[in-house]
């Protein structure tokens, strides 16, 4: 019974050795058309905190991520220009 015991215990830790050793990093994740989350308007404020990620092996899903991020830069970027243009146009009229 001990030796089946050391032998399984041998042959896990060989298949998991094995599993590790591959060389190679995490591979590209496929892509999917699952729903982000993400409305197909500009972001505002209260769509963030409605945001959920899909999970992977190691966290979340870097593409969904990263997704949510460049759009979030678009809207900021939108709405500091839209700033900067009023704030511009007021001090004209003063």
């Amino acid at each position: 019974m001990l030796v089946a015991v050391v032998v399984g215990v041998i042959v896990l830790a060989g298949v998991a050795l094995l599993l590790s050793a591959r060389g190679d990093t995490m591979s590209e994740e496929l892509r999917d058309a699952s729903d982000r989350g993400l409305p197909d308007r500009l972001l505002v404020a209260n769509d963030i905190p409605r945001l959920r990620f899909r999970t992977a092996l190691r966290g979340y899903r870097m593409s969904d991520v990263d997704e949510a991020l460049e759009r979030i830069v678009e809207a900021m970027r939108i709405n500091e220009n839209r700033t900067t243009a009023t704030t511009e146009t007021a001090d004209r009229e003063t």
